[in-house]
């Protein structure tokens, strides 16, 4: 089994492993406190990115029940008036993602539910990890506002592991 693993300062530590003959990557991150004491939040997020033409489309899974169409900048059902490009395209991920084109299909499995896209870039799923604001996300009525500080001794929390399966296939 190949394994790769890569530490970021003391917080986050991301683990791909690859068995032999293995048809899937398994993908293991463990995030400890996420340091803002730079006066920065962070989104802590996986990018996979490939060469797959999937024209600013993905598939998402309802809840586990189905899998559903996501399309860039498009609601089926509404006039969709994008003002966030990145958090506009995101969705919720209970147990898959996937992208595809004619060629092949890149698919993620969760084991947590999450947020994620495969439809802001081309090619590229993206999964949110964890993530610690400053401040309150914007609006279209109001600009950001400063999130209360928190009253909870964050080292007495476990850290957050998640893991992903993450399979490339060719489609016949």
């Amino acid at each position: 089994m190949a394994t790769v693993v890569q530490v970021v300062g003391s917080w986050l530590m991301q683990r791909v492993r690859l068995a032999k003959k293995a048809r899937h990557a398994e993908m293991t991150y463990t995030v400890g406190e996420i340091p803002v004491d730079d006066g920065w939040g962070k989104e802590i997020v996986s990018r996979i990115s490939t060469d797959l033409k999937t024209e600013g489309r993905c598939f998402s899974d309802s809840n586990g029940r189905e899998m559903l169409e996501r399309r860039r900048d498009f609601r089926a059902t509404w006039k969709l008036n994008q003002t966030e490009e990145v958090a506009g395209n995101y969705y919720p991920v209970t147990t898959a993602l996937f992208i595809r084109d004619e060629a092949a299909q890149l698919t993620m499995l969760t084991d947590v539910s999450q947020a994620g896209t495969g439809c802001v870039r081309d090619g590229e799923i993206e999964l949110m990890i964890h993530r610690r604001l400053l401040k309150a996300l914007r609006s279209q009525s109001q600009l950001a506002l400063p999130l209360p500080p928190l009253k909870l001794d964050c080292r007495l929390l476990s850290s957050l592991v998640a893991q992903f399966w993450g399979s490339l296939v060719a489609q016949f």
